[in-house]
């Protein structure tokens, strides 16, 4: 009975384990993306902040140029 109990333990924390292991791949695969996307951001030419300004969040990661 205690060996059937422990295998069962060890199944279930293997199971776990991988899960754990394919969430990290997908956080990885998500975090690229996000990385990526600021390289190409931050690549793009300054915006400047003396014009109006329609959508903030396209700011997000973007060099700008203030004068004043």
């Amino acid at each position: 009975m205690r060996r059937i109990l422990a295998t069962a333990v060890v199944a279930i924390l293997a199971a776990g384990m991988v899960g754990l292991g394919v969430w990290q791949l997908r956080r990885l695969s998500e975090r690229r993306a996000h990385n990526a996307e600021i390289v190409l951001r931050m690549a793009e030419p300054p915006i400047s902040l003396n014009d109006p300004i329609s959508n903030v969040q396209s700011l997000d990661f973007h060099s700008v140029v203030v004068e004043g």
